[in-house]
């Protein structure tokens, strides 16, 4: 999962670090237990579209693959880490955010069709999140 060479290696953990600093930035907001809602509508509103979409831009940008792959031609930490963020992370549907980024696209269509992420989704436990 981290690449076929040395190089790519590193291109894997610098994008994985990328999308960690994604979620920093949103665990950042305190929203996990903020009590007032309209205070978390907005700060929500504000991150969605406006935040979100600038990170995923940068990351997109930043991403040396193609043809649906983070790095190099095959998946990657990478991918299931960009994945992760877009699919599974927040409490909406984050498909706008991206929607000007045709490689996090590609790398979310890719995944998606990956038999054993279909299964793992399908029949994953249920948290609280």
């Amino acid at each position: 999962m981290m690449g076929s060479t040395a190089e790519e290696e590193a291109l894997v953990d610098a994008m994985a670090e990328h999308v960690r600093d994604i979620n920093e930035a949103y665990n950042r907001k305190g929203l996990f237990f903020m009590k007032d809602e309209d205070k978390k509508a907005e700060i929500k509103k504000t991150w969605y579209e406006e935040e979100l979409p600038t990170f995923l831009a940068k990351l997109d940008k930043a991403l040396p693959g193609s043809d649906g792959f983070a790095v190099g031609k095959k998946v990657s930490l990478a991918d299931v880490a960009i994945f992760k963020l877009l699919k599974d992370t927040y409490d909406a549907d984050v498909s706008k955010a991206f929607a000007s980024c045709p490689k996090l696209q590609e790398i979310v269509a890719n995944v998606e069709k990956n038999e054993g992420i279909q299964k793992w989704v399908k029949e994953r436990p249920k948290t609280f999140i």
